[in-house]
């Protein structure tokens, strides 16, 4: 899909989400809404007026200003994670199909949480059989997934290494589902996660 994406804004420059559940009657407030900032008064919209795209709300006039061979005057009010999504798809796809993987940094999760991320899972591998053994299974219907040799049925050498999956969404989990060893670090951990994937 990634790739997909890739190729429609490389070659169109936009591509068009179909069957996404948004209400057509939200779509059309999201334009009406959209003709009503710009129909105000200037004094009502130059406190939106910004080139920080550090800012959360970006109101301007010609976006190519200093870098394009002519002025775009065109005025544009865009949340930044929308207004850098084209680019950052298209080079997401770029990524996945040269290297097979991207990186993605300035995401804000805390350092000292993505510590206790590594921290929690080795407190889960060091327990006893016995504490792990309720969360063993193949069923990937299943919030939390323990398993060994995850290509046992389907791989040419076996894989002995042990790993956990923990599903937190789209709802997340009631806290007795997960392992004791790293709950707390899991429902944190995945709230972080789940506000970066909303702003990109």
């Amino acid at each position: 899909m990634v790739q997909n994406i890739g190729q429609a804004l490389e070659k169109w420059g936009f591509f068009r989400v179909i069957n996404h559940g948004v209400p057509e009657s939200l779509l059309e407030e999201a334009i009406n809404g959209s003709h009503r900032f710009f129909a105000q008064e200037t004094a009502a919209k130059k406190g939106f007026y910004t080139r920080d795209f550090a800012k959360r709300v970006i109101y301007k006039s010609n976006m190519g200003l200093y870098n394009s061979v002519a002025a775009d005057w065109r005025d544009r009010r865009a949340n930044t994670g929308a207004a850098c999504r084209d680019k950052m798809v298209q080079n997401i796809g770029q990524a996945l199909e040269k290297w097979g993987f991207f990186r993605v940094i300035n995401h804000g999760v805390p350092k000292s949480l993505l510590e206790e991320a590594i921290n929690g899972s080795h407190r889960f591998f060091a327990q006893e059989t016995a504490a792990k053994k309720g969360f063993y299974t193949r069923d990937f219907a299943k919030r939390v997934i323990y398993k060994s040799n995850m290509g046992l049925y389907n791989s040419v050498a076996a894989d002995w290494r042990d790993s956990i999956f923990c599903f937190m969404g789209p709802e997340p989990p009631q806290p007795q589902e997960l392992p004791e060893a790293c709950r707390e670090m899991l429902m944190e951990y995945s709230k972080h996660v789940m506000r970066l994937g909303s702003s990109v």
